[in-house]
């Protein structure tokens, strides 16, 4: 018995950290085409002699938004770049993490 009232509890656990749309709490979206403000926000806060372009973006709405972009160099290799966006008020768009190394 106490192995069923555990499952129901994990089970109506894990339901409860899903939105409407079926994705997790927290979790990223699937990637999708940058729009034209997501390429204005990746431009604010990544330096241009980076020389890289967005192809792809997914996001997680936290304590404002983190976006993670999908990108191709000069090159064509690929990189991620992830910008946090503050709520309104509360400062510019920064970039914490390429090629998932945190910058400070």
């Amino acid at each position: 018995m106490r192995i069923v009232f555990l499952s129901l509890f994990m089970l109506a656990a894990l339901v409860s950290c899903k939105t409407t749309d079926g994705r997790f709490t927290g979790a990223y979206d699937k990637p999708t085409k940058v729009t034209i403000e997501e390429i204005a926000l990746f431009h604010k806060a990544v330096d241009t002699r980076m020389a890289l372009t967005p192809k792809k973006v997914s996001r997680q709405v936290v304590a404002g938004t983190n976006y993670e972009f999908i990108c191709k160099d000069a090159n064509g290799k690929k990189h991620t770049i992830v910008i946090f966006q503050p709520l309104p008020g509360q400062g510019e768009p920064r970039i914490t993490s390429i090629d998932g190394k945190e910058v400070k």
